[in-house]
């Protein structure tokens, strides 16, 4: 199944395209003002280079500071969850 996981942050934006556990495609920009805008062009153009045809991808998972103003988005996360999920996965020692 072909995902995008897209972290929108407030300096760059972020984007891979995954197929199962394979990455297919990665790209960053810097992030504007035009959030709307500059996010569904910049997922047009990740996908087009990564030749994958944007309405096959059955997933669209969001994250950072930006995360909440991205639209149809499948799943959304907070960079406060993302950071201790990640944290307690890589360094399974910490409290």
């Amino acid at each position: 199944m072909t995902i995008i996981g897209l972290d929108v942050g407030s300096l760059f934006t972020k984007a891979v395209i995954m197929d199962g556990d394979n990455l297919i495609a990665h790209k960053i920009i810097r992030t504007t003002g035009n959030l709307g805008e500059e996010i569904d062009n910049f997922l047009n153009v990740l996908c087009k280079e990564a030749r994958v045809d944007r309405k096959a991808v059955k997933g669209l998972a969001v994250t950072g500071n930006g995360a909440s103003l991205v639209k149809n988005a499948d799943f959304t996360e907070d960079i406060i969850t993302c950071l201790a999920s990640a944290s307690a996965y890589y360094l399974p020692e910490l409290e």
